[in-house]
């Protein structure tokens, strides 16, 4: 049988959060955190990709953990991503959320509290 589904703005707004999700972590939607980052983090692949950054002087850390992330952040991917339409964030909540309504808008970089992540 054939799933249809109708796309919305409540699904746009669950798109939103798998993004953001996605953005803020590094780890897809539906991922198990601690098994996806390991297997990125502890191949020979992983582990060669690290060592060439960190030789060009660029070491970085591809993952975060979501208790790694600011608490308004989580607030909002986790209102974002319910599963029922009914208790999933709007994108009108999302606009209100302080995380983004307290953001600096253009040009106003490093004024007011800034998105933090």
């Amino acid at each position: 049988a054939r799933r249809v589904v109708t796309v919305t703005v409540t699904i746009d707004a669950y798109s939103a959060g798998a993004s953001l999700l996605h953005l803020a972590t590094g780890v897809p939607p539906g991922q198990d955190p601690i098994r996806y980052i390991d297997d990125r983090t502890n191949s020979p692949v992983a582990a060669c990709g690290r060592l060439w950054l960190w030789c060009a002087g660029r070491p970085r850390r591809a993952f975060r953990h979501m208790r790694e992330l600011d608490e308004e952040v989580r607030e909002v991917i986790h209102g974002l991503m319910q599963e029922d339409p009914k208790t999933r964030m709007t994108i009108t909540q999302l606009c209100q959320h302080p995380w983004i309504a307290d953001a600096p808008g253009p040009g106003e970089a490093g004024q007011g509290n800034g998105a933090r992540v």
